[in-house]
């Protein structure tokens, strides 16, 4: 079992909703954490492995792209910075979200 489905199935597997109100998903999971820890070892610190109820998230990571197509940084923060951001609907719903230009290099 990979990271990104230790997740998703600690928080509560398919039905449960984030604070957003999106619904987890494994594959979503599984890419996050495949971008998470892509961008960790380009910084050359760990992932968060915390799996569990109680684990904070996700520490940094923006990135584009996804497992099958590799990733690109754009920038990174710490989910405490885009957590404390209002929520913004770009269309599919409210979602946390930070300007490119406030992001970390």
């Amino acid at each position: 079992m990979n990271e990104g489905t230790a997740r998703f199935r600690a928080h509560g597997g398919e039905g449960r909703l984030r604070v957003d109100g999106s619904a987890f998903s494994e594959h979503t999971d599984t890419e996050a954490f495949a971008a998470e820890e892509f961008v960790a070892r380009v910084y050359g610190v760990g992932p968060d492995r915390t799996v569990g109820h109680n684990d904070k998230g996700y520490d940094f990571v923006l990135t584009v792209g996804s497992i099958s197509t590799g990733f690109h940084i754009e920038g990174w923060a710490m989910a405490s910075d885009l957590l404390d951001r209002p929520l913004i609907d770009f269309g599919y719903g409210p979602k946390h979200a930070m300007p490119i230009k406030e992001l970390r290099t």
